[in-house]
């Protein structure tokens, strides 16, 4: 009988520590697929430029600027609508003078069903309102930054001259 109590207590306590391990293990491996999952999110959906940055003058200095965007190969949508509640897509304004974050802009859809939400397939214009940001006149650079996954940026050059054409593709 001894015998048998000195096999059984051992063999409790492994089990005890085995069934520990196992769910540990488990937590760990559940952690790692949410970290991973979150990983591939962020980097493999976002927002690409689709065509030329339009920059728009008043003759002598930038005022807007238009950038045609689609989402990146990815299959998550992007939070894309300036009035969005929580995570949003933000614009920031480079030029050599400044730095402004959260510039204010516009979305008008291309293709869509019209939500906050670019998705695959679908296409919008974003204006951007530079006209109380724009030092420099020259070269600047957007960001269009979604909340979540990859970003644009789009540095260009204005024409040297004045005066400036109302509205000029920039390559």
């Amino acid at each position: 009988m001894q015998v048998g109590l000195l096999i059984a207590g051992p063999l409790v306590v492994a089990s005890t520590v085995g069934a520990a391990m196992v769910g540990v293990g488990q937590l760990s491996t559940d952690q790692f697929s949410d970290a991973a999952y979150s990983a591939v999110r962020r980097t493999s959906s976002g927002v690409e430029l689709r065509g030329p940055v339009i920059a728009r003058t008043d003759g002598e200095r930038l005022t807007h600027v238009l950038l045609d965007v689609g989402t990146t190969a990815g299959e998550w949508p992007v939070q894309l609508g300036p009035s969005s509640d929580g995570e949003r897509t933000t614009v920031r304004y480079i030029d050599d003078g400044t730095i402004v974050n959260d510039v204010p802009y516009s979305v008008d859809w291309i293709s869509g069903d019209g939500d906050d939400l670019l998705e695959a397939g679908e296409s919008a214009q974003i204006s951007i309102d530079v006209g109380d940001v724009s030092t420099s006149g020259g070269a600047f650079t957007i960001e269009v930054r979604p909340a979540e996954g990859l970003y644009v940026s789009a540095r260009r050059s204005l024409p040297a001259g004045q005066p400036l054409d109302r509205v000029i593709p920039l390559w």
